[in-house]
Formats: structure tokens, C-alpha cells, sequence
């Protein structure tokens, strides 16, 4: 296998908690967490991110549709900065989501 054009980024997935009123949580800081991710993308550490759905649905929206969680490519050096990263978003900090099932793992492509 050749190695020409490989990239290592970072899969985040970030499932919403169960405890407590997550939806007005996540409304509450929108704005925040919108701006840090407008910067991530800026800086190029967020290559990826949108609203994991709790169900399918169908474009254009005919309503909100109930959110999930959130998933996230990053690019960091390792696992651990890209875990730090995470660390570091407002979702994650105030208990949007439920840290303890929080997955990152590294993904291998083609550039």
C-alpha cells in the first residue's frame, strides 16, 4: 500500500446528554458554540461538523428536526489534542453532551 497522499484527521462523535433540559442548553449557547466552530474552521481544526438527527428527514425542513448530538473531523497532532480540542468546545463544557460516551478516533483518507 502506498502511503503517497495520506491525511490523518479525527472523528468526533459527540452524542447529547440525557440529563437535564439538553435543548435549552444547547439553545442558551448557540451563539457561542457557532462562533467557536466559525474559528476552528477558520484556523483549519475543524474540517467538519454538523447535527447528528434523532430521526430522518426530509430537505427543505418543514420544521426543527430534534437533535441527537453532534459530529465533529478535526485535525490535530494525536488522539490527545484532538481530545483537548473537544475539551475546549462550549457544547462540551456546559453538559450539552454526554461526555462519558464522547467517541474519537482517528481516520486514515486520501487527500
Amino acid at each position: 500500500m502506498s502511503h503517497a497522499n495520506l491525511t490523518l484527521s479525527y472523528y468526533v462523535w459527540a452524542p447529547d446528554s440525557k440529563a437535564g433540559d439538553v435543548v435549552q442548553k444547547r439553545q442558551a449557547i448557540l451563539a457561542e458554540h457557532t462562533e467557536w466552530i466559525t474559528a476552528r474552521r477558520a484556523d483549519g481544526s475543524v474540517l467538519y461538523g454538523g447535527a447528528i438527527l434523532a430521526k430522518d428527514v426530509k430537505l427543505p425542513l418543514a420544521s426543527n428536526p430534534e437533535i441527537a448530538g453532534t459530529i465533529l473531523i478535526v485535525k490535530a497532532n494525536s488522539l490527545e489534542a484532538a481530545r483537548k480540542l473537544i475539551e475546549q468546545e462550549p457544547y462540551y463544557k456546559a453538559g450539552v453532551w454526554d461526555t462519558s460516551d464522547l467517541k474519537v478516533a482517528p481516520v486514515l483518507s486520501r487527500a
